[in-house]
């Protein structure tokens, strides 16, 4: 089910106080309605209904990681703000831009946008907006049958009509078709190409992700990683106790001397040679350094 949208039938009542420029749906405003120029051809200004297209391949939902979004077999995009937990990538893969976030709601901040009154068409009731419009401008229906009526359209009245479906085949196709008497991308709406940015962004990713490959060679290649780090660390370690006893012996072996007669132990400098020393004389018991054992002896006074 989709919504055809004919713009030369909105009326200045409908689109209010002509704007000074262009704007856009926001976190309050789920549609918005610009006015442009009139036509060479009638007094009325156009008046141009912007919300969310409800693509049919839509990118939103394909950058949505936990289903917030989801196509709906009728047609709209619905949300779930259960399910989001406010990464707001659809804001970023909208091709229109359309998604709006409640930053000032710092608790329980939504993605809003319009989602076509699904409480209402699942119970078989038309959109509000359909419902309400006096001049049919906006109809809801099959889209093979609003397609075709828009083609009727266009055929008996070639004056006053673009010949384009804007919709028909744009990222995909939408379910919102639009038909004016100019380019809808003079009228703010934007020109995309046809394929889906969803084709190509799922293409590449279920390409990674199948079997789970990208995943298995990612862990795969950090515990290679990881097993390197270990064992230069490991390495590097054995090399410094291999050393240690070495370079303490060079600093600390004791050499013997004989000193007034008496065989002192003393320390070797940093290259082996004896260091400074200085002898006391004494009448103490001198325990002998190196062979454990203690000895007396008595050393004259000079």
């Amino acid at each position: 089910m989709v919504t055809r949208r004919d713009f030369l039938k909105l009326t200045g009542a409908a689109a209010g106080t002509a704007a000074p420029k262009a704007r856009r749906p926001d976190n309050e405003h789920f549609t918005v309605i610009n006015r442009y120029p009139a036509p060479a051809w009638r007094e009325q200004p156009l008046d141009v209904k912007v919300q969310c297209m409800h693509c049919e391949k839509p990118a939103c939902v394909s950058a949505c990681i936990v289903g917030a979004l989801e196509k709906n077999p009728l047609g709209p995009v619905t949300y779930d703000a259960w399910k989001c937990i406010g990464c707001r990538y659809c804001m970023v893969a909208c091709p229109y831009q359309i998604p709006a976030y409640e930053y000032e709601n710092a608790l329980t901040p939504r993605v809003m946008k319009c989602t076509m009154c699904p409480e209402r068409t699942l119970v078989g009731k038309l959109p509000a907006c359909a419902e309400i419009c006096p001049r049919e401008a906006i109809l809801f229906g099959k889209r093979e049958q609003l397609l075709e009526l828009a083609r009727e359209r266009i055929a008996q009245h070639p004056e006053r009509y673009h010949p384009e479906v804007y919709g028909e085949h744009e990222v995909g196709g939408t379910s919102w078709l639009l038909i004016a008497d100019r380019p809808l991308t003079e009228c703010g709406i934007p020109e995309l190409s046809d394929p889906s940015p969803a084709v190509l962004t799922e293409t590449i990713q279920h390409g990674i992700f199948r079997g789970f490959s990208g995943p298995l060679m990612i862990f795969g290649l950090l515990s290679v990683l990881m097993k390197s780090s270990t064992d230069r660390r490991n390495g590097a370690g054995s090399d410094q106790d291999q050393e240690r006893p070495t370079r303490t012996g060079r600093t600390s072996m004791p050499s013997h001397q004989q000193v007034d007669g008496v065989q002192r132990c003393v320390p070797k400098g940093r290259h082996g040679q004896a260091g400074p020393r200085s002898v006391r004389q004494s009448t103490t018991n001198v325990p002998h350094p190196c062979s454990g054992a203690r000895r007396s002896r008595s050393l004259p006074r000079a």
